[in-house]
Formats: C-alpha cells, structure tokens, sequence
C-alpha cells in the first residue's frame, strides 16, 4: 500500500461525503496517517458558514480502492 495514492483515495471519499452533508470542500488538515490499510486524519470540511474539523477513517482494500469511509467527529 503507498501512501499517495492511499490519500488521493480517501480525499475523493471525503469529498464525496462532504458534498452529500452540504458542504463544498473536503481536504486533510494535515497529513494523514498510514496504518497498514486504514489512513486516519483530521480533514477540514468549508461550506458558506465557515468550517468544521472532523477525525476521519479511510479503510482501503489490497487495491488502494475506499471500502468504507467514517466521520469519527
């Protein structure tokens, strides 16, 4: 599992899942973290109020494919 493309996958499903909670963006506050394949961070989800920072859970499969995306809050 690399890295980079670990977290352009699970950046695409947390932008998949801002938008279907009405917000506008998604992006990693800071870098998120790699444990074998699960990516764990803080993202950062805009709408038109402002911003609220979220933890987050990426599982990912053997093919770096998003299996399940959480909002831990």
């Amino acid at each position: 599992m690399n890295y980079e493309p670990a977290r352009r996958a699970c950046t695409r499903a947390g932008m998949d899942e801002a938008l279907d909670r009405d917000f506008y963006s998604a992006r990693y506050q800071s870098a998120p973290r790699l444990f074998y394949r699960e990516l764990r961070g803080v993202m950062r989800m805009d709408d038109r109020r402002g911003y609220v920072l979220v933890d987050t859970l990426c599982e990912l499969d053997d093919d770096g494919l998003v299996i399940n995306f959480e909002m831990l809050r």
